[in-house]
């Protein structure tokens, strides 16, 4: 799944605080060349959401507030 953030969050200070957390994603500067994706990230899942999923997606969500 790909995120597009507000322009004022940095997916790789946002995965830097993810992975304390043991959150992972990729960010979307890992996608481009010019780093034109800064603020965006991909979500990578492969089998059904259950709640460690939820938490993390909604732990995730909280950490991108807190950079906004």
């Amino acid at each position: 799944m790909w995120l597009e953030l507000p322009p004022r969050i940095n997916a790789l200070q946002l995965l830097r605080m993810a992975l304390a957390q043991n959150i992972s994603m990729a960010p979307g500067h890992l996608f481009s060349a010019d780093r034109r994706f800064s603020h965006c990230l991909r979500l990578n899942y492969g089998q059904l959401a259950d709640t460690r999923f939820e938490s993390a997606l909604q732990r995730l969500g909280q950490l991108a507030c807190a950079l906004s």
